[in-house]
């Protein structure tokens, strides 16, 4: 009797623990889908961003001073922007291993 008492007990503690995964799995999983349609949209930014500031370069081109200074200020921005991007593919995988650790 005492027997099968701690085994359903247990098996209890187990249905508990296996629920309790995965829902730290579902919410894993929520999490990386959002940081990697996150990361999509700022890449998607990023390329309409870059494409808006060639455009603008271009008009400058003719002038000399305005263009360097608009040069300048495209690869900081785009430095940024390419560490922001690292930034969140580090964190979709980081994400990423979480769930598979789940």
């Amino acid at each position: 009797r005492n027997d099968a008492d701690a085994l359903r007990c247990e098996a209890a503690a187990l249905r508990r623990e296996r629920d309790d995964a995965g829902r730290v799995e579902s919410a894993a999983t929520r999490a990386l889908k959002e940081s990697e349609a996150l990361a999509r949209d700022e890449a998607d930014a990023a390329r309409r961003e870059a494409a808006s500031l060639k455009r603008e370069r271009d008009a400058a081109r003719f002038d000399d001073e305005s263009r360097r200074a608009r040069e300048r200020s495209f690869k900081e921005e785009a430095g940024a922007l390419r560490s922001e991007r690292d930034d969140l593919r580090r964190d979709a995988a980081a994400l990423r291993r979480e769930r598979d650790d789940a």
